[in-house]
């Protein structure tokens, strides 16, 4: 047993003195660029020391080994980083701006103009009319971000950015009769201004490159304008136009590659993944139609699978000025927005002081 913990205690000591020489600069360039794959090969060392000095045997043991799981891997990250040379920022603050193209998953607005394209698809066809429909939903747009970062060390960093996220969807559906056209049009435009705040560890590659990997949490204020026309081909209209705003919380990680063409400045390609649904939307209506009816209300907005009799259920957003009720609705929520998708970005980054 002493003997166990006595040569444990001289491989940690061995760890500690090779992390120590690894940290310090080598002559050759070429050197230098395995210091990522020598670090990433004393893990199974690390791992093979443990299950030879410390035999599992019983719940002490195994307390022992994940102790010293630990132990070796806070030495490994602590003493064996590459010098600062390696494609790595000697700045404390650095600021980054970046953009590029984003896919949000949508959420209920997409099912909604789903559902109602469907429901009219129903009604033409019970009627023996032909229908059309071309409907691009809310999912590919565009994301500007800028962040300002601090260095703690070469290896890690903290974050705090803010961004924009525009995305708009359009429809059409047209029902031909024998005779008339009528169609029904909508334009969605949703924005979001995510806060976000993050942490960033950073792998050397070469001199003058280096890999990021990162992830934190954001705050999304969301706005949306909904604009909704509909007309028979006779004469009659109606015109439905709502807007609003609601917020949620969302989480992201993300993974890029930086390139120094400068002391200062830095290159970067980024993919970003996230997650992050924004809901409790309220706003205002504004309606009117062809009999010069109009009125206007502040609303919430709601999600509901509403009953149309003969056709079945369909999903909708309504907005309401209190939430709906009754046997013709079921599964009554707060309408929401999702903004969990990925985002591919380029930008810079300015190495400030």
């Amino acid at each position: 047993m002493d003997a166990q913990v006595a040569l444990g205690k001289i491989n940690l000591l061995n760890l500690i003195k090779l992390g120590s020489d690894l940290s310090q600069p080598a002559p050759d360039i070429k050197c230098n660029r395995l210091l990522p794959l020598l670090k990433i090969g004393i893990i199974p060392y690390m791992m093979s020391t443990i299950l030879r000095d410390y035999k599992i045997q019983g719940e002490d043991k195994l307390n022992m080994n994940f102790k010293s799981i630990f132990i070796y891997l806070f030495i490994i990250f602590l003493f064996v980083s590459p010098p600062s040379s390696m494609g790595q920022s000697k700045s404390i603050f650095e600021l980054k701006v970046s953009g590029g193209l984003v896919y949000i998953a949508g959420g209920d607005f997409n099912r909604s103009a789903e559902g109602w394209s469907d429901l009219r698809k129903q009604n033409a066809e019970l009627y023996g009319n032909s229908f059309t429909s071309e409907n691009n939903l809310l999912d590919w747009g565009q994301e500007l971000s800028g962040e300002v970062i601090f260095n703690l060390n070469p290896q890690f960093a903290l974050s705090a950015g803010l961004g924009y996220i525009p995305i708009k969807s359009s429809g059409k559906d047209t029902t031909t009769k024998t005779d008339s056209i009528g169609t029904s049009t909508f334009e969605n435009t949703v924005s979001a201004v995510p806060i976000t705040l993050g942490l960033y560890y950073y792998i050397p590659i070469s001199l003058k490159s280096r890999l990021s990997i990162g992830g934190g949490a954001s705050y999304y204020f969301v706005s949306f304008d909904h604009k909704h026309y509909r007309e028979d081909g006779l004469g009659w209209w109606i015109r439905n136009n709502r807007n609003g705003s609601g917020s949620g919380i969302g989480f992201q990680g993300r993974i890029g590659f930086e390139y120094s063409v400068s002391q200062s400045v830095a290159i970067l390609v980024e993919g970003l993944g996230r997650y992050a649904k924004t809901d409790g939307f309220e706003g205002i209506r504004e309606r009117s139609d062809s009999n010069n009816w109009s009125d206007s209300a502040d609303i919430g907005y709601y999600f509901v699978e509403r009953e149309q009799p003969g056709f079945g259920w369909f999903p909708r957003v309504v907005g309401a000025t209190e939430e709906p009720t009754g046997s013709e609705v079921r599964n009554v929520r707060s309408a929401a927005v999702d903004f969990s998708g990925f985002t591919i970005r380029i930008g810079l980054k300015i190495r400030l002081f």
